[in-house]
């Protein structure tokens, strides 16, 4: 049985575009799920630690207040 191969429709460059468009979104991806998990962090420590206690002491930090000064 003798078999062809059909000719590609796409060139090499539009292989190496689509991988390098692959590799930028897949970085995005990991920085924005760093990002998520930091902020999730910190108001996760905000609404545990710091906001009992500021209530507790009379005395309420807001979360900008918490985070910028």
């Amino acid at each position: 049985m003798n078999v062809e191969n059909e000719p590609s429709k796409y060139s090499v460059s539009s292989y190496v575009g689509a991988s390098i468009l692959g590799v930028v979104l897949g970085i995005l991806l990991v920085v924005l799920y760093f990002a998520i998990s930091v902020f999730a962090l910190i108001i996760g420590v905000y609404l545990v630690l710091i906001l009992p206690i500021s209530l507790l002491a009379g005395d309420y930090v807001s979360l900008v207040e918490f985070l910028f000064g």
